[in-house]
Parts: structure tokens; C-alpha cells; sequence
């Protein structure tokens, strides 16, 4: 079975419908298959800077943590209105350390 997919929600029902949510076009399913995934947990969190493409408001740069990873795939956080979800999976090449 392939990783989780996030950023595809289903189609809006009447009480969940947000203008707002945008899908973020850079974002990964983790570093699957799952479950033999080998994941690593970061103790303490590490401050990194992400670069996330969304799909409506283009690039932008947000200041957030990286709390775990696998293989190539960086776990953040990410609190925004235009995402459902609190947590992102990204590849390597889109997160750096502050």
C-alpha cells in the first residue's frame, strides 16, 4: 500500500466545504511503503525553514519545525487556513535549518 495522501481530501461535503483550502503541489506521501517505513524521530524538534507550493498562492517560505524523517522525506508542522491538516510530509530539497 503506498503512503497516505494527504493533500487529495475528498471532494467537499455540505458542512465541510472552505474556500480557503488550497492542495500544496510540493508536499510528499512520507517515506512509504508503509508499514515498513523506518522513520526517525527528531528529539528535540529541529526550527526549519520549508518551501511549500501552493496551488493557487504560488511559492512561499514559512518558518516551522521538522519533527521527524525517512529516507529522503522531512515530517513539519504547518498551521494555515488553506490547509486541513497540521502536519506536512516534504522532500529534503525543500527544508533547511535555521
Amino acid at each position: 500500500m503506498a503512503g497516505f495522501a494527504f493533500d487529495n481530501p475528498p471532494p467537499p461535503g455540505p458542512f465541510d466545504e472552505d474556500p480557503h483550502l488550497q492542495r500544496i503541489l510540493n508536499a510528499k506521501e512520507g517515506p512509504g511503503p508503509w508499514p515498513n517505513a523506518v522513520l526517525h524521530r527528531l528529539h528535540p524538534p529541529v526550527p526549519v525553514t520549508v518551501r511549500v507550493v501552493w496551488e493557487r498562492d504560488d511559492v512561499e517560505h514559512l518558518d516551522t519545525i521538522a519533527t521527524d524523517w525517512g529516507g529522503l522525506h522531512v515530517l513539519v508542522t504547518i498551521t494555515d487556513r488553506r490547509r486541513r491538516f497540521g502536519f506536512l510530509w516534504l522532500h529534503c530539497d525543500d527544508v533547511g535549518r535555521r
